[in-house]
């Protein structure tokens, strides 16, 4: 394959023939012959292009035929594209040749004869691409050509006029009339509609401004095609003051209120002195201290008073002015009926008589109690023990506790002592002393059961044991030592004399 920069190449294939013969094709390029051994598809050179046709010899037996010529002149063939030749004999026998062949141009080259470039290649060598698109063409140079409304270099910037905005030079928008953005597609400020011809100006006092049509949306307190009137119950200069006519007052020119009928006050809130109900078309005097006048104009009796002219008493409630209250109680009270005071029943007292008198108790006062050195009183009269008294109704003494007031102590020992009723120790046994922790006299042991009582013969140890005096011996001491003799052991014997 040649790498020249202009050139073809020529493709041949012989289909069939219809003749019983092998036949033999043979090529000439100008006046040079070709071997059927040369390279298929054959290189062409430029200068060849003038004159290239195919020679084909062919031998027939049957009708002694020995060659045809078909001619291809390469120059005016279509480059990349399959043609057919079809040859007839030279004899006129019938006998045809099926040639199929194809041209190729080198690198981008195309066209008739490889003459021009292929599709979208441009320039001398074709080695240019530009390949048309929906926003540009292509010139002979092979350069876009934007088509309308498209801009810069690449064509790929989009700007079509409008009554909005005209295009610069290289399709940035450039906004006309009273258009603003950067799409030019916002009215100036104070402009509105469609065509932002549309002039408004808020007056925030008055009206604001429709952001689509402009138009005026008056403000609550104004009205008009140009909100330069006071809406419907609205006076005064800036149109600020509220004020709707009613039964009770009409509108000044500047929105005050102007009281009618008997309506009175800053207002005409209220009605004008002894007269009443919503309206003001009811007369009441109600100036005295018996009575007063209601929303209505009716009369109110002042305090408890009642009756048609305020002159008696609510029930319960006594005296001329009808000031002190008192509902009978029969477990508790009666009233006195001009006073209105409470006259206690059954051994009650106090106010509203509600508490008990002196020693009686529980909720009705029938339980009597008198309080001792020995009880008190409960809330329901019970007796409760004080000090050391205990048992029902407090006549007996706590356990250990002793005497007419049950203030002497005396806890029991029962080893060593007893009490007595006035809480007094008795000692037990033959113990004596306060604690009882002593014997009485001739009494010994730490039990004090052992006797023992002292005589000229023994004495009495602090066991209870006896030791003998002199001369005494024995374990009773009832005998005398030696060398002593008599009644009370005082004779001594000395040398068989007994001095007695």
């Amino acid at each position: 394959v040649s790498t020249q920069s202009t050139g073809m190449y020529t493709e041949i294939t012989t289909d069939a023939f219809d003749m019983g013969g092998i036949g033999t094709v043979n090529f000439l390029v100008g006046n040079n012959a070709l071997s059927q051994d040369e390279p298929n598809p054959i290189r062409l050179n430029p200068s060849d292009l003038d004159d290239v046709y195919i020679y084909v010899r062919a031998y027939d037996q049957a009708n002694n035929i020995d060659s045809f010529v078909m001619n291809l002149f390469v120059k005016n063939q279509t480059a990349n594209t399959e043609h057919t030749l079809h040859g007839t004999d030279e004899e006129g026998e019938g006998t045809t040749l099926l040639l199929t062949y194809k041209v190729y141009c080198d690198g981008n080259q195309g066209g008739i004869g490889c003459t021009g470039c292929r599709q979208n290649y441009y320039n001398q060598n074709c080695d240019k691409f530009c390949q048309p698109q929906g926003n540009f063409t292509c010139d002979n140079n092979g350069d876009p050509v934007c088509k309308p409304h498209y801009y810069t270099t690449s064509c790929d910037k989009y700007c079509a006029p409008t009554t909005q905005y005209t295009c610069s030079n290289n399709g940035d928008r450039r906004c006309v009339g009273r258009w603003t953005g950067t799409l030019c597609d916002t009215c100036l400020t104070n402009y509105y509609g469609t065509d932002c011809s549309v002039k408004c100006v808020n007056v925030l006092q008055q009206y604001t401004c429709n952001t689509t049509t402009g138009d005026k949306i008056c403000s609550l307190n104004w009205s008009g095609l140009e909100c330069n009137s006071c809406a419907l119950n609205y006076y005064g200069t800036n149109c600020t003051t509220y004020c709707v006519p009613t039964a009770a007052w009409n509108c000044s020119d500047t929105g005050d209120r102007i009281c009618v009928g008997h309506f009175a006050g800053e207002n005409c809130s209220e009605c004008e002195s002894g007269w009443y109900r919503a309206e003001c078309d009811t007369f009441c005097d109600g100036g005295s201290d018996i009575w007063s006048c209601d929303a209505n104009g009716d009369k109110i009796c002042n305090g408890h008073r009642s009756g048609p002219n305020c002159t008696a008493c609510e029930a319960h409630w006594y005296t001329t002015n009808c000031t002190v209250h008192c509902t009978d109680h029969p477990s508790q009270y009666t009233c006195n009926t001009t006073t209105g005071d409470q006259i206690c029943q059954n051994h009650r007292t106090g106010y509203n008589c509600s508490s008990c008198s002196e020693h009686y108790y529980d909720t009705n006062c029938t339980t009597y109690c008198v309080t001792t050195a020995a009880w008190n009183c409960s809330d329901t009269g019970e007796k409760v023990c004080v000090g050391h008294f205990a048992g029902e109704g407090c006549s007996e003494c706590e356990s250990e506790w002793y005497g007419d007031q049950c203030d002497t102590f005396c806890e029991e020992d029962y080893t060593l002592w007893t009490c007595d009723q006035h809480g007094n120790r008795r000692c037990n046994g033959h113990r004596a002393g306060t604690d009882c922790s002593s014997c009485n006299n001739g009494w010994f042991g730490s039990d004090c059961s052992i006797n023992c009582t002292a005589t000229v013969r023994y004495n009495c140890t602090s066991t209870g044991n006896i030791t003998c005096t002199s001369h005494w011996t024995g374990v009773k001491c009832d005998r005398c030592v030696a060398g002593y003799s008599g009644p009370e052991c005082t004779c001594e014997k000395e040398n068989g004399r007994v001095d007695c």
